[in-house]
C-alpha cells in the first residue's frame, strides 16, 4: 500500500483520536495516562463490532476507504500478515510477538500499514525517526505530534571538527571524506553503533565539535539515545540527518527538474511504502534506476562513482547531470538539510543571521 492514510477513532462523541499516517511503519510512545493503550483498545472494540466504538481510515492518494484493525493475538498475527492487504493494523507493547524478528520480517515485507504503541527500541524494524509520536490530548479530541524535533531547513556549515562520524561506511563516507579533508571522518558502518563511538569520541577533553551524520529513515530505534548524548553534551556534538545520503543526492541541483524525481521526493509516501520497509531502500533504488544508462554516474553504495566527486567526470562532453564548479560543495549547497544543532534540538541560523 501506498499513500498518506488518514486515520480516525472514536468512542461515539465521548472521545476520539485523528491523525495521519505517512510510513509503513508509526510507532506511539510517551507516558503513562497519555490515552496509547485506550487507543488500541478502542480499535480493538471496533474490531469486535462492540457497539459505540468505531473506526475509520482512508488513503488519501486514492480516495478508498480501507480495514483498520487491532493486530491478531496468539498466532493469528501471522496469518493476518500474509493474508491481508491494503490494511492498517495496531498493536500494543503487551503483544509479545512484536518484539520478534519474525513479526519484523512479516511486518516489513508485507503490503499493510502498521502503528506500534510501544516503549521498547524494536531495533529490527527500519523506522524513521520522523515517525515516532506521542498523543497529544486536548479535552476528547486527541490527535499525535512527534516526539523528536528536527530541523531540515538550513544548510550545513562547513567547520573545523574534530571528528566527524558517519553512518555509511562506503558512498557516503568517501563522499563527506572529501568534504572535510582536514577532520577525522570515521565510518561507524551501521546505525546501531553510531551511539557507542560517539559516547567514546566524546571521553577525550577536546573543545571541537563532533559532526555526526546518519539516515533519518532507518534511524528511529536509536535517536533516543542521541537525543540523551546530545542533552548531557550540547556544545560539543551537531548532527546532520537526511532522510538518506542518496536522498541527499537526488535533492541536489544534479538531478533538479528531472521528472519524475521531483514528485517521487516531495510525495514519497505515494511511491516509497509498498514494496520498501523503508525510505532509505527506496531513495537508493531510485537513484540506481535514474543512473543505470550513465556509466559515470552509476550509483553504487560500495563506491562513489566519479560523477560525484570530480568537476568534469566527462571530460570533454558536458555532463547531463551538472552545470559545473565544485560538486561536493555543490550537492551539499543544493539541498535542504536536516541540520540542526544538540542544543535540546533548537532551530540553528546560518552566520549573518
Amino acid at each position: 500500500m501506498n499513500g498518506r492514510v488518514e486515520v480516525h477513532v472514536s468512542l461515539g462523541r465521548k472521545y476520539q483520536y485523528d491523525f495521519v499516517l505517512n510510513r509503513k511503519f508509526t510507532f506511539i510512545r510517551g507516558g503513562s495516562g497519555e490515552g496509547k493503550t485506550v487507543l488500541a483498545s478502542y480499535v480493538e472494540q471496533a474490531t469486535r463490532e462492540i457497539a459505540g466504538f468505531n473506526v475509520n481510515a482512508r488513503n488519501l492518494h486514492t480516495g478508498k476507504k480501507i480495514p483498520f484493525l487491532r493486530g491478531g493475538f496468539g498466532e493469528n498475527w501471522k496469518k493476518q500478515l500474509v493474508d491481508f492487504h491494503d490494511t492498517v493494523f495496531i498493536y500494543d507493547e503487551d503483544d509479545p510477538f512484536i518484539k520478534s524478528n519474525e513479526f519484523a520480517e512479516l511486518a516489513s515485507s508485507s503490503h499493510n500499514y502498521f502503528i506500534i504503541v510501544s516503549r521498547y527500541r524494536h531495533s529490527n524494524i527500519p523506522y524513521s525517526e520522523k515517525e515516532i509520536y506521542q498523543i497529544k490530548n486536548s479535552g476528547k479530541y486527541n490527535t499525535i505530534e512527534p516526539l523528536h524535533k528536527t530541523n531540515d531547513k538550513f544548510p550545513i556549515e562547513k567547520r573545523e571538527y574534530s571528528a566527524v562520524l558517519t553512518e555509511d561506511s562506503g558512498s557516503g563516507y568517501q563522499f563527506f571524506s572529501l568534504l572535510f579533508p582536514d577532520s577525522n571522518v570515521i565510518p561507524a558502518k551501521s546505525n546501531s553503533k553510531i551511539p557507542r563511538i560517539l559516547e567514546n569520541l566524546l571521553g577525550n577533553k577536546s573543545d571541537k565539535r563532533i559532526l555526526v551524520i546518519y539516515d533519518s529513515a532507518a534511524f528511529g530505534p536509536y535517536i533516543q539515545q542521541i537525543e540523551d548524548i546530545c542533552r548531557r553534551f550540547p556544545q560539543r556534538i551537531d548532527i546532520f540527518a537526511p532522510e538518506s545520503f542518496e536522498y541527499l543526492l537526488l535533492r541536489s541541483d544534479m538531478f533538479k527538474g528531472q521528472l519524475p524525481v521531483d514528485d517521487l521526493l516531495t510525495a514519497s509516501w505515494n511511491y516509497a511504502n509498498d514494496k520498501h520497509a523503508s525510505w532509505e531502500r527506496f531513495f537508493t533504488a531510485l537513484l540506481i534506476r535514474i543512473t543505470e544508462t550513465r556509466k559515470r554516474a552509476l550509483y553504487s553504495k560500495s563506491s562513489l562513482s566519479s560523477c560525484y566527486k570530480s568537476n568534469c567526470c566527462h571530460l570533454h562532453d558536458s555532463c547531463v547531470f551538472f552545470a559545473e564548479g565544485d560538486k561536493i560543495e555543490g550537492i551539499i549547497r543544493s539541498y535542504n538539510t536536516s541540520f540542526y544543532t544538540s542544543n535540546v534540538f533548537q532551530q540553528r541560523k546560518p552566520k549573518g543571521d
